[in-house]
């Protein structure tokens, strides 16, 4: 398995650029891959068919919770805007020596407020520290495809809403082009936070009861009343009545055997988990489960790897429930970085391939908690 996992991490490694075409929403669904050799200037790209004389508007936001402690992830980016052939990734990619020029050329500052992007400049976009959403409007002369070639990712300035409207609605690509995730950073990744350095779920949830994981009545509770309240939107759960009913799930999610909680509550929790701050609650030993391997968490190549393995479907990992080949080794390493490691330390891809597999996947191994943890309430961390 080690020398599969290590032929994997080097094709992976082969690969420094993909395109992918758009679907609806900000996402996307993997194209073709195309090689490219040395560094660019740019993180992201995209192609989008634009409309003579129509008001646009891009626009980069404050991020984080709570909103009082908002900041832009880069007080500026670099933006390239150039005419197409067509909106295709190939025509996006045929402008890319064209975008690097101009990336390396004299650069432009623009401000919030001014009319000033245009196709075939190199800008430097400036964000108002003052407020919470920098706006640059624009129009283009001639209706058709267009590239859009960014120092950084928009997604890094999307708080509540998207990078490109136009009177009022949002614009979509047509399709994107960006540089794979290389542990490249701009200063402003998530600092991480060990789990053991989490506040107590027990601790900061003693008024709504203890853990208890064959009664699950107040669990039930607790999610609808984020369901109700709409605590993964924004900075909503960062109030307190979603605070709280997210530990006190939080630790019923991660004491309690899975098979323990109604199915709703076992698949809705993800969709609070990005939104809300976590509580440590030591896991649940499956006495079924021996403990997992030690893993280093600073290995992504190992982490893709196994994505990588448990996701080919000649490998038949997911219709065999992980038991055919090194499915189940692979699978037991997925936990221990998922349970164990910060989410800084994987990649996004990690979150939804996990989901996928713990369903399917029979078995698996126990993350033990660091040996000697107790729980004091009266330490700072639970101070809140």
């Amino acid at each position: 398995m080690h020398n599969l996992l290590s032929l994997l991490s080097a094709a992976l490694l082969l690969v420094n650029f993909r395109a992918v075409v758009a679907d609806e929403g900000h996402g996307g669904e993997p194209g073709h891959e195309h090689g490219h050799d040395g560094d660019h200037a740019f993180e992201w790209a995209a192609s989008f068919d634009l409309m003579a004389n129509q008001p646009y508007v891009w626009q980069a936001q404050k991020t984080g919770c709570p909103v009082e402690n908002q900041s832009y992830a880069d007080p500026s980016m670099m933006f390239v805007m150039v005419p197409l052939d067509n909106s295709t990734a190939e025509g996006l990619e045929a402008a890319e020596e064209t975008a690097e020029e101009l990336f390396e050329g004299d650069l432009i500052v623009v401000s919030p407020g001014f009319q000033s992007i245009m196709p075939g400049v190199g800008i430097q976009l400036t964000f108002d520290d003052e407020v919470s959403t920098s706006m640059f409007p624009f129009n283009v002369t001639k209706s058709g495809a267009y590239g859009i070639f960014l120092e950084h990712d928009p997604s890094e300035f999307e708080f509540d809403e998207h990078y490109l409207v136009s009177d009022g609605e949002d614009v979509e690509a047509v399709a994107l082009l960006f540089e794979e995730e290389d542990g490249h950073s701009h200063g402003h990744t998530t600092e991480c936070v060990e789990l053991t350095d989490r506040p107590d779920c027990s601790c900061l949830t003693a008024d709504m009861g203890e853990m208890n994981c064959e009664n699950t009545t107040k669990v039930e509770e607790a999610y609808q009343y984020l369901v109700s309240n709409k605590c993964n939107e924004g900075c909503n759960c960062y109030d307190e009545g979603c605070a709280m009913n997210f530990y006190f799930l939080d630790m019923h999610h991660k004491g309690c055997d899975e098979d323990a909680l109604p199915l709703e509550v076992e698949e809705g929790f993800h969709d609070f988990e990005g939104s809300c701050q976590r509580c440590y609650q030591q896991p649940y030993m499956n006495p079924a489960l021996d403990a997992c391997d030690p893993i280093d968490c600073k290995d992504r190549d190992s982490i893709e790897a196994n994505i990588t393995y448990l996701s080919t479907p000649l490998n038949d990992c997911i219709t065999t429930g992980c038991a055919a080949g090194d499915c189940q080794e692979a699978w037991r390493t997925m936990i221990a970085y998922h349970d164990s490691c910060c989410d800084s330390d994987l990649p996004e891809t990690i979150e939804e391939t996990f989901h996928d597999f713990e369903i399917s996947c029979v078995s698996g191994c126990n993350v033990e908690s660091p040996e000697g943890y107790e729980v004091d309430c009266t330490a700072p961390k639970n101070m809140m």
